[in-house]
């Protein structure tokens, strides 16, 4: 995670760069933001830190950023090219080399309801991307019966490991169990793309199609590719949920994701209940952060005319 340094002019790097020398993987996001104090989000817990890099629970001795750092620190992240990344900046967010995914505000440029772009840029937030190799293993006997991959939901709370997990799940669907997966990564998150090309380890029978939008990218996958799994992060939209029925119907497997802390809260949004009461997908995986990102809390299998049942 080094790397992410070199995003940073001089006193936010510093700060920085002893944070994870001491913090190391547990480092989620750092927050940069003109005028106020340097954050980072350390196991889901928010802390201040100071120029020497020490995490403070109160803002008062912590490094203000000012706004020649914001300057350089965008210089720094686009290259001094800002300009390639216009069509990013509109979505909110770009993603750089490593796969780190670095969340910007501003003022926003609107056209015709439309955002256009961000500018001036005040701040950020520097979303570090993490693979932890191997945390689906545990879940792989769950989620294959007689060799089939089954259609898996994963539901955890934000910061509950959900896009960690699904991109280990890639990869073992990929590399262990030898089937051509087809990714739909509208944000990068998944593969942490850098100019189309991932970042991360998601298996090497792995096509990634980055930036389209989750429905239209499950689609074009499908249709372009002949996958065997089709895997998606973060579902919600109710043409998204419509998508998801063609390609089960097309025999191809799923993997996915969705916010949700327990299957009770994912009845209640739209689109879900008809798959719960369906048994669409034939296992559904809770996580969460209580014990780490990715802890499983349940495993639960399609029960028919009952919802799920705990496996």
């Amino acid at each position: 995670m080094t790397d992410i340094v070199r995003l940073f002019c001089l006193p936010i790097a510093e700060a920085v760069s002893q944070v994870l020398k001491q913090e190391g993987e547990s480092v989620q996001e750092i927050r940069i933001r003109a005028g106020k104090p340097l954050a980072v989000s350390i196991a889901g817990k928010s802390w201040f830190v100071s120029p020497k890099g020490e995490r403070l629970q109160t803002p008062d001795q912590a490094l203000c950023v000012g706004w020649e750092m914001v300057l350089k620190c965008l210089e720094l992240i686009s290259g001094s090219s800002l300009y390639a990344f216009e069509n990013e900046i509109k979505n909110g967010y770009i993603t750089v080399e490593g796969g780190h995914r670095i969340g910007m505000t501003g003022k926003a440029q609107v056209r015709n309801g439309q955002i256009q772009g961000i500018h001036p840029i005040t701040g950020f937030n520097v979303r570090i991307a993490h693979e932890v190799k191997g945390c689906a293993e545990k879940l792989l006997p769950y989620v294959v019966q007689k060799g089939r991959l089954m259609h898996t939901l994963l539901l955890s709370p934000p910061g509950g490991g959900k896009t960690t997990m699904l991109r280990d799940l890639i990869r073992l669907a990929s590399d262990e169990l030898g089937l051509n997966v087809a990714v739909a990564d509208e944000r990068s998150e998944i593969g942490g793309s850098f100019r189309g090309v991932p970042q991360c380890d998601i298996g090497s029978r792995t096509d990634v199609l980055d930036g389209a939008p989750k429905r239209e990218g499950m689609l074009m996958m499908l249709r372009s590719m002949n996958p065997q799994v089709i895997a998606v992060d973060e579902l919600g939209a109710l043409q998204e949920l419509e998508a998801i029925e063609t390609i089960m119907n097309a025999g191809v497997r799923l993997i996915c994701t969705a916010h949700s802390a327990n299957l009770e809260e994912l009845r209640k949004k739209p689109g879900f209940a008809d798959l719960i009461r369906r048994g669409s997908f034939e296992r559904v995986v809770v996580l969460s952060g209580r014990r780490g990102p990715g802890t499983i809390e349940g495993i639960y299998q399609a029960a028919e005319g009952s919802g799920y049942a705990v496996v």
